[in-house]
């Protein structure tokens, strides 16, 4: 009888642990109350591609020559600035904001602390993707399979390498292109 009682025992506990889950009343998971869309800024015409420069978010605009300035923190509008032409991506390098002037095949460089055109410079057929060594502005063309490469520090050309299969984009690791 005394085996009786100590097989039941741990058999009867072992069953109400496993049944009392199935007692428990399920918690419905709470709703956020956080809106999908945290909050929107004005940005100019055909907002397009951002480049952050530490403090600001540079906003770029395919339907317009102009770049827009706002403040990261809390999205003022600092400025607009004519870029050389109209606008789809953009890189910091540190100094400058680097922007694509995708219909013209140039690449615009306005200076990050008050958004003066500081320069045009001619690269590939259709400029999309940028990147940044360090030292460089790497950009790619896509309708000449091509990336051009310009020094960061005064736009001079440095060359033009071909590269094969329309490259839109471009990245730097920190070792590699």
């Amino acid at each position: 009888m005394n085996s009786i009682r100590t097989i039941t025992l741990p058999v009867l506990s072992t069953l109400l642990f496993v049944l009392s889950g199935f007692f428990i009343a399920t918690a419905a998971a709470q709703q956020s109350d956080a809106p999908t869309t945290i909050q929107s800024f004005p940005a100019g015409e055909g907002p397009y591609g951002l480049a952050f420069d530490g403090v600001n978010v540079w906003v770029t605009s395919t339907d317009s020559d102009m770049m827009t300035k706002l403040r990261a923190s809390h999205g003022t509008q600092l400025g607009t600035f004519p870029a050389g032409g109209q606008t789809a991506f953009a890189i910091f390098d540190g100094t400058y904001i680097w922007v694509t002037n995708w219909l013209d095949d140039k690449v615009s460089r306005l200076r990050a602390t008050d958004g003066s055109l500081q320069g045009t410079f001619l690269v590939g057929n259709w400029p999309l993707g940028m990147a940044f060594d360090g030292a460089n502005i790497w950009v790619t063309a896509l309708f000449e399979d091509t990336v051009t490469k310009l020094r960061a520090s005064d736009g001079t050309f440095l060359g033009t390498f071909d590269v094969g299969g329309g490259q839109e984009r471009i990245t730097f690791d920190g070792a590699n292109l």
